[in-house]
């Protein structure tokens, strides 16, 4: 820069007059002056905090640059050194110490007491812990009779597999097929423990279907009978005189052949022989490997006067455990069961049979009302106490005498509302295939359904719910807005869902002509109560003084009886107040089931 430039600068720094920021943020104009212009080398603030001031006479002459944006902003606090000072003080180091060591005290003292309120909590009560077949919904299959793959009269095990997802939709939870072994004319006439009806399928039929019943999440089982036909290995070595064979086989008092009373040609094998125990019981562990999650043993009472049978069901149990233990199986919960009379129930504890099955409902007449029903519940109840059970268990039927729950009720509606109200109860409920949908009469010939087309005395069958008239009632009943069938689904999707009817507890009374049964949540979130009316009248029915609900509970319905539909109430989902009315009137043969919470 020229001297003569300088000394003008000079002259112009010493007239400048201090600005005074309008935020009072800069100086005061009795602050004393400070250069305007950077100084050589200074970094210069961002042009919008900067006023450039043009005051020279040419453009050669300097310009002025002056700064009036923001102030810098100056730290407040000890520097680095400073505080470093107090980091080595001794008191400060102690104070610190104590501080980290005393919130750490706190927080252990926080967690122990967190861990001593949840230990004196009271704890809600827990969910008992039960085997599927403890809640099952079991549906027994007469194989010959159910469902061919090629609508032929003949059933298969092809044709069973096809109708699971019905089944499911049921809430059916175990399939029993009978049969499925390999036998000559009738259930337990066995051929072969080993291998599969021919007729009914081939191994690897049977092996899918046991494979798609798992895949529903469900299980199936199947009879093992203590007997043989007369075309068994067995039989014929030791007809033969074979060593091996020897005392294979029960002899009457004449020395001949022990048959068990039954159809078909029931020979009852020597279980008083070792051999004979060992080899029944390879059968059952050839099952076991191949998917079959339990086991009916029939005849058990027909034979007991000739056998220890507490001693078979302990081998037979010991060796089960053994099998699931070593093979490390699928299911480890394997059922072995069999019907039995009232006095055998003090000998077969629930560790020799986990299911003692007794007729319970199987018995039942069009006469049964609810007093009746009522008398069954509560010698099912006795008997479950006196054996120190935790098991109830249901039998609306079986293939003893053939007759399904429609023809020994007399009527559909009747046979409906027995099905709903056994549905309601805790447990195991076993029941026919087809009285889902109230079949009645037979109408397959039983000659087109047995074995080589054999004849019988009674010429006739149950129809079957997925041929003939059968399987037109059931997709009639599929479509219609109320059915049977449908009110069965609903309650068994309950049993499977609402923790009331899987954990719950029950009670029940009768009034008059009407069954009310309850079934309670433990923690009383949701309830519900079940009213049947086996009366040939219309009967009254007080919501609170009855039923036992208060103002306070919300009531809707969840199933009732597909007769409804004819009287324009109880339809499901309908909402009910308390408060806005005081009794129900239920029609005769009409069931409903509420739920309040």
């Amino acid at each position: 820069m020229s001297d003569y430039n300088s000394q003008r600068f000079i002259k112009m720094n010493k007239k400048f007059v201090e600005f005074v920021d309008m935020n009072s943020d800069v100086k005061s104009s009795h602050a004393p002056e400070e250069p305007l212009m950077s100084k050589p080398g200074e970094t210069l603030p961002e042009p919008s905090t900067m006023v450039k001031l043009n005051t020279a006479e040419s453009v050669d002459e300097p310009k002025i640059v002056l700064n009036i944006g923001q102030p810098e902003k100056r730290i407040i606090g000890l520097t680095k050194e400073q505080l470093q000072i107090y980091a080595d003080d001794p008191y400060w180091k102690k104070l610190r110490i104590s501080l980290f060591v005393l919130f750490w005290i706190i927080w252990i003292a926080l967690f122990a007491a967190a861990i001593v309120i949840v230990a004196l909590t009271p704890k809600c009560p827990g969910k008992p812990v039960k085997s599927w077949w403890q809640r099952q919904l079991c549906y027994r299959v007469w194989t010959y009779g159910f469902k061919s793959k090629n609508a032929q009269a003949f059933g298969t095990f092809e044709g069973i597999e096809q109708r699971l997802a019905e089944l499911s939709k049921l809430g059916v939870d175990t399939i029993w097929p009978t049969t499925a072994l390999n036998v000559s004319s009738a259930d337990n006439d066995v051929n072969s423990f080993l291998t599969v009806d021919a007729r009914a399928g081939t191994m690897d039929d049977f092996k899918n279907l046991i494979k798609a019943v798992h895949q529903k999440g469900m299980h199936i089982v199947i009879n093992y009978p203590l007997t043989t036909s007369d075309q068994h290995e067995w039989y014929q070595a030791y007809k033969a005189n074979q060593q091996e064979y020897v005392d294979f086989y029960k002899r009457d008092q004449n020395g001949g052949n022990y048959y068990v009373q039954g159809y078909g040609s029931l020979l009852l094998l020597n279980f008083h022989n070792p051999a004979v125990r060992t080899k029944w019981l390879e059968g059952i562990e050839f099952w076991l490997n191949n998917g079959i999650d339990g086991f009916y043993i029939p005849d058990l009472v027909k034979i007991k006067e000739h056998f220890e049978v507490e001693l078979l069901l302990d081998t037979l149990q010991d060796r089960v455990k053994e099998i699931v233990k070593t093979k490390q199986l699928r299911n480890d919960d394997i059922l072995i069961f069999a019907d039995l009379n009232q006095p055998d129930i003090a000998v077969m504890s629930n560790e020799r049979l986990q299911l003692q099955l007794f007729p319970t409902f199987g018995n039942i007449s069009s006469t049964c009302g609810a007093m009746c029903m009522a008398n069954i519940i509560e010698t099912e109840m006795a008997r479950k106490s006196k054996v120190n059970s935790s098991n109830y268990v249901w039998q609306l039927g079986s293939f003893e005498d053939y007759n399904r729950l429609a023809v020994r009720m007399n009527d559909p509606r009747r046979a409906e509302l027995v099905m709903f109200s056994v549905l309601t109860l805790p447990g195991s409920v076993v029941f026919l295939y087809g009285d889902e949908i109230g079949l009645g009469q037979p109408d397959v010939p039983l000659k087109q359904l047995m074995p080589d087309g054999e004849a019988t005395e009674n010429t006739t069958a149950f129809p079957t719910p997925f041929q003939e008239n059968g399987n037109l009632l059931y997709m009639k009943q599929t479509k219609d807005k109320f059915s049977s069938l449908k009110t069965l689904r609903a309650v068994g999707k309950l049993r499977s869902q609402q923790e009331a009817f899987m954990f719950g507890n029950f009670t029940h009374t009768v009034i008059d002509d009407m069954l009310i049964i309850w079934r309670m949540d433990m923690t009383e979130a949701t309830n519900f109560v079940a009213v049947f009316n086996f009366g040939t009248s219309s009967q009254d029915v007080h919501l609170q003084e009855t039923l036992k609900l208060s103002t306070s509970n919300q009531v809707t319905i969840v199933a009732s009886t597909s007769n409804v539909q004819s009287l324009g109430k109880f339809l499901p989902r309908e909402k009910l107040s308390v408060e806005d009315q005081s009794t129900i009137t239920v029609d005769s043969l009409v069931g409903v089931l509420l739920k309040y919470k």
